[in-house]
């Protein structure tokens, strides 16, 4: 298992599509740069993870998978920021020209957990795995010293259930401090915890837009 390493590269590029009955508008200049690195340097991964939440010790115990499952869907809200904020940080060190010149930043997009990959591990606590699409750079493993499938790590923010409530837009507690600007070596142990991670690249589908939290 390795850390991650400090030279993450991804770009945050938002392509608008249009049906096939209307009328294409014409392509921005930048946006034309950003489809063309999209296309010519980048691909789309999945970040393969782990992490657990802890229900309630009052939660009656035939509720209290349903409890984590509403946990989990609210740390994975965290979880797409604190990712999101990671790989922005260590892009910027990477390439800060690249960074300023095209608006590059993390692209952390659509995340998946599906209920058969929910397991209770001991009497309130449970863990889950998940897939977060972000986009890289083609050669994005090697950036990150790691193989395809090999597990590394990252560091995030840690709250407890009643925090995880609090998402009032701008107002969300992992923008609070000490988390916000998020450097986790500032950040108390007891704030943070250590998210395990493997990459793969994304094969195309039919359809992977939105969320599917169940």
């Amino acid at each position: 298992m390795k850390s991650a390493a400090q030279h993450l590269l991804l770009p945050a590029l938002f392509l608008a599509g249009c049906s096939d009955s209307t009328v294409p508008e014409p392509v921005p200049e930048q946006h034309q740069q950003e489809s063309d690195f999209l296309s010519v340097e980048a691909k789309e991964f999945v970040l393969h993870g782990r992490s657990s939440v802890t229900v309630e010790d009052d939660i009656a115990e035939e509720k209290r998978f349903e409890r984590a499952k509403e946990l989990i869907k609210l740390k994975m809200v965290a979880i797409g920021w604190f990712i999101d904020q990671t790989l922005q940080t260590l892009m910027e060190d990477q390439d800060e020209e690249k960074f300023e010149v095209l608006g590059f930043g993390a692209m952390v997009k659509t995340n998946r957990t599906l209920a058969a990959d929910i397991k209770q591990i001991n009497g309130t606590s449970f863990e889950f795995r998940f897939d977060q699409i972000i986009a890289g750079e083609l050669n994005l493993p090697e950036l990150l010293e790691v193989e395809l499938g090999e597990e590394f790590s990252i560091e995030i923010g840690k709250s407890t259930n009643e925090q995880m409530t609090e998402l009032l837009l701008n107002e969300e507690w992992y923008r609070q401090e000490p988390f916000d600007p998020w450097n986790p070596d500032k950040v108390p142990a007891k704030q943070k915890e250590t998210l395990f991670l493997t990459i793969t690249t994304q094969e195309p589908t039919a359809d992977a837009s939105g969320n599917d939290h169940r």
